[in-house]
């Protein structure tokens, strides 16, 4: 199954930059693998994964800025392995 993975609720804030991308396409992740770090105003904060499986697309590069649900990537999910999906 292939799930668009978004910010997490825990992105309060609008407009937070990213700084670092851990990931590319087809980059095998379990859940709680770092994804990317954010920065804002306030603190740097990494998101971690909250689905296992391939890395399908990213839909942000360092520099963009996001906001709680914008998506960053795709991921073809492994069976029974989306801590998100229930």
């Amino acid at each position: 199954m292939s799930r668009r993975y978004g910010s997490p609720t825990s992105v309060t804030s609008s407009d937070v930059a990213i700084i670092e991308i851990h990931v590319v396409a087809g980059d095998a992740i379990t859940v709680d693998d770092p994804i990317i770090t954010l920065e804002s105003d306030e603190a740097t904060m990494d998101v971690p994964a909250e689905i296992a499986g391939t890395v399908t697309a990213l839909s942000v590069s360092v520099g963009d800025t996001v906001s709680q649900g914008d998506v960053i990537l795709s991921v073809e999910v492994a069976e029974g392995r989306c801590r998100a999906c229930h």
